[in-house]
Order: structure tokens, then C-alpha cells, then sequence
């Protein structure tokens, strides 16, 4: 039997609302990971590559900006943690009041996004993470990355539009990803981008965590 955890009113609504954004988060990237161990179609490493080519160009600018990287894996329809992270943060930013926190943090080997109140700290956070197989909206000391330093690449309050709003930048860059599509996909890096056995991250298919609140 799967252990009961109790949660506050708080943590129980931002569990739902990060499990909500990983269905989002999972519905714009249908090729998933390219660096998950069970991927059997090469659409998914094929696509993976090509949004980190995209990102990596200088001409999109989308380096360590969150909704420029959501834009491009909206269009390649793939990602691994480290666009996953952003979109999480991104996302989870707009749903969020000013009460509320988001950020994207990243330890040397993965990313993904914290959500919490502005007056807890790192131990009330809920980690939102798209990333694994059988991804779920965790308590943070639930979260396999739970005691590594990690850094900050983003943090700010939500901005209670209560929907997501595009990167501003999203018409432009979506032009700019349109006339590099053909010369991105017939690379032939790309094409022939897998991971060999000794670098693929081992996928980690998620303990499902039961949450429950009282009173």
C-alpha cells in the first residue's frame, strides 16, 4: 500500500495546479526526451537535437530565456530537462498569483521548476518536473534531485494572468525557426544524433507520491 503523505491546503492546490502544467507541458512536446533509455523512435532524438540547434543559435537568442525555449520546443515538439524546466517555470509563473513564487533551477545534471508560497522556504516548495516517465508534481524532498546544490536560472513571482502568455518575441522567433527548419532537420548531425549507451542518463520513472490533506 503506497504511504499517505500529509500536505497543507496550500501544497495540495499547487500539487494540482503542477501536475495541470505537466499535462500542459507533455501535450506540446508529443516526441518526448531524446535522452530517455526507452525512446524507441528516432523522431525523438531527432527532435530533441534539433531544439537545442535552434536554441544554441545566436540569431533566436534563447539561450537561458524560458519562453523563447518554450517556443522552440512547442515547435520541435521535443525536449529534455532542460527545456522541460523552463516550460515549467514559464508556465507555472502565469498561473501563479504575486503571493506565489516560480523558478527554474538546475543542479549540474538536471533541471526543473520549484513553486511556493513567498513566505516558506526550499522545504514547502513543490517540485514541478515534465521530465520523467511517469512524471508527477512532488513535495521537493520528494524529488530525486532533493539535497544537491543546485543554481538559479530564473525566480520570480507569478504574474496572476491565469493563463500563459507568450514570449513577446514568439512571432518573430517563430518566423526565424521557419527559414532554418529545412537546413536544421537535413543536417546530418542531426540526423544521425543518438545517445551511445555510456552517455544516456538513466530515466527515472517517478515513485508515485499520494498526497493528502487534513481538516
Amino acid at each position: 500500500m503506497p504511504t499517505d503523505y500529509i500536505v497543507t491546503k496550500r501544497q495540495a492546490q499547487l500539487l494540482r495546479l503542477g501536475n495541470a502544467v505537466i499535462d500542459i507541458i507533455k501535450g506540446l512536446t508529443p516526441y518526448g526526451s531524446g535522452n530517455q533509455l526507452d525512446e524507441e523512435y528516432a523522431a525523438s532524438h531527432i527532435r530533441t537535437a534539433a531544439t537545442y540547434n535552434f536554441m544554441e543559435n545566436p540569431v533566436n537568442s534563447a539561450m537561458l530565456r524560458p519562453r523563447r525555449i518554450l517556443e522552440i520546443a512547442k515547435r520541435t515538439g521535443a525536449g529534455n530537462c532542460d527545456q522541460l524546466g523552463a516550460m515549467a517555470y514559464a508556465i507555472c509563473r502565469d498561473y501563479l498569483s504575486s503571493d506565489y513564487y516560480s523558478a527554474w533551477v538546475g543542479t549540474n545534471a538536471h533541471t526543473f521548476a520549484l513553486i511556493g508560497h513567498n513566505s516558506g522556504d526550499a522545504e514547502d516548495a513543490i517540485a514541478v518536473d515534465a521530465w520523467p516517465q511517469r512524471p508527477q508534481a512532488v513535495l521537493y524532498k520528494h524529488h530525486f534531485c532533493y539535497g544537491m546544490q543546485f543554481d538559479t536560472h530564473a525566480a520570480k513571482p507569478g504574474t496572476g494572468r491565469g493563463r500563459y502568455k507568450e514570449s513577446t518575441a514568439a512571432e518573430g522567433l517563430n518566423f526565424k525557426i521557419s527559414n532554418q527548419w529545412d537546413a536544421v532537420f537535413n543536417n546530418a548531425e542531426i540526423q544521425n544524433w543518438r545517445y551511445e549507451n555510456n552517455n544516456v542518463v538513466t530515466p527515472w520513472r517517478g515513485r508515485q507520491y499520494r498526497y493528502v490533506t487534513v481538516g
